[in-house]
């Protein structure tokens, strides 16, 4: 674990470093600084309720990581649960270096890391990934699932949409958009399934940059069927709107003729 720093701005300390958790501990340390300085100003009543509203409310942060853990368990949850060899479970709130999911499904002990942010993620957030998680011989995965919701990776992580990866014999695939794509976990889920089962070696290299090379087809085909889908979409709206105007304009008519 790396040592935590923090530098001392007057009467407000700041923590070194550009983590969630660090970034959300300054966060709150400024409004308690906000909260002292209203101190001499207001009625005990209504610190309290100040105290309540600004410092000690969960934060828009930790709201939109939750939302974001919640959709992903729901959809496997809602694609799977006719399904008695798997189960997923929320173990984000268990310790710190919990991940967000982990899933059993048939012979994946797969851990499922979910981002719901709208920036690109940097290679800190995969590097973080890869030690805590998959590299971590506690945990005992032999998969994972690296989920953005919102956005894309960064050039320099090196890794993409549906990009597979071998981790000291742990097979990983990181996912992009996916809210625009969902069905993109459950096909992760059962590509993984099928890796697990291989001794991977450098011979298996090959093998590795082949699928890559053809998910990339799939990437392309499902961006397609997303703009199909969502022409199709407004077709259909167009059209609803127009047999409305249809109806109103023939009403509208009857109403004149009498």
């Amino acid at each position: 674990m790396s040592k935590v720093t923090g530098t001392l701005n007057g009467n407000l300390l700041k923590l070194s470093g550009n983590s969630d958790e660090i970034n959300e501990f300054n966060h709150k340390l400024s409004l308690f600084a906000q909260f002292l300085d209203t101190v001499g100003t207001k009625s005990p009543s209504e610190l309290i309720k100040l105290m309540s509203a600004q410092v000690l409310q969960p934060s828009k942060t930790v709201d939109i990581g939750i939302a974001g853990e919640k959709f992903v368990e729901e959809y496997i949850d809602s694609h799977l649960r006719l399904n008695e060899e798997w189960h997923v479970t929320n173990v984000s709130k268990d310790g710190k270096m919990s991940s967000d999911l982990e899933l059993a499904y048939k012979n994946l002990h797969c851990v499922i890391e979910v981002k719901n942010i709208q920036t690109k993620l940097s290679e800190c957030n995969v590097k973080k990934f890869r030690e805590e998680y998959i590299l971590n011989e506690s945990k005992q995965y032999n998969s994972g699932i690296f989920v953005s919701l919102n956005s894309d990776y960064y050039p320099g992580t090196g890794v993409g949409d549906f990009h597979i990866q071998e981790i000291s014999g742990r097979f990983v695939i990181y996912l992009a958009r996916v809210k625009e794509n969902p069905e993109k976990i459950i096909f992760a889920m059962e590509v993984l399934n099928q890796l697990v089962n291989i001794t991977y070696d450098r011979d298996n290299k090959r093998l590795l940059d082949m699928l890559n090379k053809q998910v990339k087809h799939y990437g392309v085909l499902s961006s397609n069927a997303n703009k199909i889908a969502a022409a199709a979409k407004e077709i259909k709206q167009n059209i609803d709107q127009f047999k409305k105007d249809l109806i109103e304009f023939i009403q509208s008519c009857s109403k004149e003729s009498e």
